[in-house]
């Protein structure tokens, strides 16, 4: 039983890393052919689709919080991707919209591991992809949450 635990257990932790290990990749192929990081491809990606947003709204798309949002959009607006505009009819909220740069650049992007697996799971059954989001939520969730008292020490103390 105990090594049913541990093979499963390093399955699933072998698929995290193949999974960390394609993100990277993707990240690095995008820096050498667009020069923009994935999360700068993903945030632009959403203002393609959303139209201008304010810098929360886009942090929200993105799960990410405001405070590091606004140093990637500061390097995005630097390469005239992005443009930061008063709202016009709220004249105390900032919109950041893609640039026309920011456009072309976004065509010419190759396809991300984010498209793949959108397109992989359009392709799946209904209640196969509602099974997949709850395990992968599930999964989201034990790696946030606190480890549970067991009443071990885990780790002593360094004084």
């Amino acid at each position: 039983m105990m090594q049913d635990y541990q093979a499963q257990l390093e399955s699933i932790l072998d698929s995290l890393g193949r999974i960390r290990q394609a993100m990277n990749r993707q990240s690095r192929s995008l820096d050498a052919s667009i020069h923009l990081t994935a999360p700068q491809l993903v945030c632009m990606r959403q203002l393609q689709v959303a139209g201008p947003m304010t810098l929360g709204a886009l942090a929200r798309r993105v799960h990410t919080s405001p405070a590091s949002l606004t140093g990637l959009v500061d390097r995005l607006e630097r390469k005239d991707m992005v443009q930061r505009r008063r709202d016009e009819v709220d004249r105390r909220k900032v919109l950041v919209e893609m640039t026309k740069s920011g456009a072309d650049v976004l065509a010419m992007a190759p396809w991300t591991v984010q498209d793949r697996l959108g397109l992989s799971l359009a392709q799946m059954p209904p209640e196969k992809r509602d099974e997949l989001e709850r395990a992968v939520g599930q999964l989201a969730e034990m790696m946030e949450s606190p480890p549970p008292d067991t009443g071990e020490e885990r780790h002593k103390s360094v004084s």
